[in-house]
């Protein structure tokens, strides 16, 4: 069941997100974008979407932690790939001139985000501060399901448990399958929020991401 989707978040986070939603705008021909938005006199951004699936929502928050995590990391390889030689092909990685490769190397550095130190540990909370009044909070009081790929069958319960834990939610996995050597889990919840199924999707992946 599709349904009416808006999450705030804090400014910091805006490259990420909105990296994420241009691939999937791309891939998918869709239209997704960032709006500006004011919270307790502090400016921050909110997504709306009219017509997603949980599923959808639940990638959302994935996809985010994913680009989120890793987005310093990546920015930091581009960086060093442009003094570095391709060991398999004996070619350097950049084949423009030196001062093209100044402007990319400082174009680049400006886009690194000073993370605080929490920041990834604390993102839920500020999340579902930032929505505490949201209708996107209101609780599903009814029975759902979606159906998600996992990396890891032998974790996600746990951050499953975790999360309900945290949050006092009741999402619970009720079957994991392989198919074609992917895993998929099936998730019920009878009390969580839309922003809850987008935190969860954050939470799986961000854990999967420090196992890894």
């Amino acid at each position: 069941m599709s349904k009416s989707f808006k999450i705030i978040f804090d400014s910091l986070i805006y490259e990420p997100f909105n990296y994420r939603l241009e691939i999937k705008n791309r891939l998918y021909n869709l239209s997704y974008s960032l709006q500006k938005s004011f919270t307790n006199n502090q400016e921050n951004y909110e997504l709306n979407i009219d017509d997603l699936d949980y599923k959808g929502i639940y990638s959302l928050g994935g996809g985010l932690c994913f680009s989120a995590f890793h987005w310093n990391e990546d920015i930091e390889k581009r960086i060093n790939e442009r003094s570095s030689i391709n060991n398999f092909t004996g070619i350097p990685f950049f084949l423009g001139t030196d001062n093209e490769k100044i402007e990319l190397n400082k174009d680049d550095k400006k886009k690194l985000i000073n993370f605080p130190k929490d920041y990834f540990d604390n993102f839920i909370r500020k999340i579902k501060n930032l929505n505490v009044s949201s209708e996107s909070n209101k609780i599903i009081d009814n029975q759902k399901q979606f159906t998600i790929d996992i990396d890891d069958p032998t974790s996600i319960e746990t951050s499953v448990a975790e999360y309900n834990f945290n949050y006092k939610t009741n999402f619970f996995v009720s079957e994991i399958q392989l198919i074609d050597q992917l895993y998929f889990a099936t998730i019920e919840v009878t009390k969580a929020s839309l922003v809850d199924i987008f935190c969860l999707g954050y939470k799986i992946y961000l854990d999967d991401e420090r196992r890894n």
